[in-house]
């Protein structure tokens, strides 16, 4: 038993024929035929034209070289290009002025208004109330004062600040 297998082992083994090694490939032209998307179309100039005007060129070409040098120049440039434009961009936001680095400057608009925050507190305890005419006497008593201390803030001279309560 062990011989048989030995023998059908070595004939599946053992080297072939130098007529049979031909023939276990396709040859060009059989392979043409069987692939040709042509072989069944109507017009069979008109497709194997249309075939070769959209077959991938050739990369041995010296135009297609060319082509491609110049494609991969381009993109280079463009990386260049955005990194140069991404560091100009940084530099210039690093040397704009912000808020940080100006000085801080006293004057009407910057300072805090000392009535503003008693009034917005006087104008939380009325919402407490409950809903009514003492609540809305008080809410228009509140904005009234804010008004009139606003006013008083705006016509008081340069030098000082008047308290109107």
């Amino acid at each position: 038993m062990r011989f048989v297998a030995v023998l059908l082992l070595a004939c599946i083994l053992a080297p072939l024929p130098a007529h049979a090694v031909g023939k276990i490939g396709l040859t060009q032209l059989e392979k043409d035929k069987r692939y040709d998307p042509c072989l069944k179309a109507d017009n069979i100039e008109r497709c194997r034209t249309r075939l070769q005007h959209y077959a991938a060129p050739d990369l041995e070409k010296p135009e297609v070289i060319d082509r491609e040098e110049f494609r991969k120049y381009h993109i280079r440039l463009r990386r260049f290009e955005m990194n140069e434009r991404e560091h100009r961009n940084t530099r210039l936001l690093d040397e704009r002025p912000t808020l940080r680095s100006s000085p801080n400057t006293e004057d009407i608009n910057t300072s805090r208004l000392d009535y503003v925050q008693p009034a917005r507190e006087r104008l939380l305890e009325c919402m407490l109330q409950p809903p009514g005419r003492l609540r809305s006497n008080c809410l228009v008593e509140v904005r009234q004062r804010l008004r009139n201390a606003s006013r008083a803030r705006q016509t008081a001279p340069q030098g000082g600040t008047e308290e109107a309560e």
